[in-house]
Formats: structure tokens, C-alpha cells, sequence
């Protein structure tokens, strides 16, 4: 990996498969980032990924950037979403880019 980036596994195959299904359980939406169009849902509208979200994330992912970056896990979701992508579609891929 290059300088400054990290991989870590953070999800379970067949959780990501029981994130997908709810994800398709729910109405996709395609107008929400205009800088990079995604086919995306938002957490937020799916209590089913919001309840699995939300203890992952505390659980999970604050104490994994703390570590990795030396910080308290005092870190806050601003814009969590499950992306589809699709190998024919123009947005297949983001850019590189900072979150």
C-alpha cells in the first residue's frame, strides 16, 4: 500500500451479504452526490442497516481509526450510505479522493 493508507477488514462476508440484502430491500437512490453520482441507500433510511450501523461503528471502526491514527474514538458519521456498483455504469468507481 502507499504511504498513509491502511486496509483493514472491518465486515464479515456473510454480513456484507445480510447488508446487501437489506440495502435491496430498499429504494436506491441516484441523486444525492452530484460532485460523484452514486447508486446508493443512506443508512439512515433503513432501520435494519441503521441498527446494524450504529454498534458496529461504535464498536468497530472508532476504536480501528483511534489506533490506527493515534487519536481518541471520539469520530462522528456525517453521511453513511451502501453503494452499488455495477460494472457497465459510467459510476462503477469513485475517484480517489480524502474523506
Amino acid at each position: 500500500l502507499v504511504p498513509h493508507v491502511f486496509s483493514s477488514p472491518m465486515v464479515e462476508p456473510e454480513v456484507c451479504q445480510k447488508i446487501i440484502a437489506r440495502a435491496e430491500a430498499t429504494e436506491w437512490t441516484k441523486q444525492r452526490h452530484y460532485a460523484v453520482p452514486t447508486l446508493d441507500v443512506p443508512v439512515h433510511t433503513n432501520p435494519d442497516l441503521l441498527s446494524w450501523f450504529n454498534p458496529w461503528f461504535l464498536a468497530q471502526v472508532r476504536p480501528a481509526l483511534a489506533a490506527q491514527f493515534g487519536t481518541s474514538t471520539n469520530y462522528f458519521v456525517h453521511d453513511a450510505f451502501v453503494v452499488k456498483y455495477e460494472a457497465s455504469l459510467i459510476s462503477n468507481h469513485l475517484p480517489i479522493h480524502t474523506d
